[in-house]
């Protein structure tokens, strides 16, 4: 009789893309999978080595974004999306996905006001 935690089939299939992506030569590929595990700060390390001219194209920036929000880093994300808003569908839900977490979160704390603005750049988006 086996013991023990057994991976189910969706975990074992999501561990082996990060792991895929994590042996990919591509480094934003690399950043995607440590974000997907959790190891937030792993693929904000593997981004700081990207070369320059790809650090502002809008998948690099909308990982970044991902990130901070992760990590609640409220200040530095709230530029990131501005710059953000400009990018396309696809980076504006992660914009949506930040502005929601950072609403949340000051909620959480009491920062009422805090909160409000974060709900009203939410519904700017729309």
């Amino acid at each position: 009789m086996q013991s023990g935690w057994q991976p189910t089939t969706h975990e074992a299939t999501f561990a082996d893309e990060c792991a895929e992506r994590l042996e990919t030569n591509d480094p934003l590929e690399s950043a995607t999978g440590y974000s997907e595990l959790g190891m937030f700060l792993d693929a904000w390390d593997l981004i700081e080595s990207i070369p320059p001219e790809e650090k502002t194209k809008a998948p690099t920036l909308d990982l970044r974004l991902q990130i901070l929000t992760a990590l609640s880093q409220w200040d530095l994300g709230e530029h990131l999306a501005e710059l953000l808003l400009y990018a396309g569908e696809s980076e504006s839900k992660t914009v949506a996905r930040f502005h929601y977490a950072r609403a949340r979160a000051f909620y959480e704390m009491g920062e009422y006001q805090k909160a409000r603005e974060s709900l009203k750049a939410l519904s700017a988006l729309e």
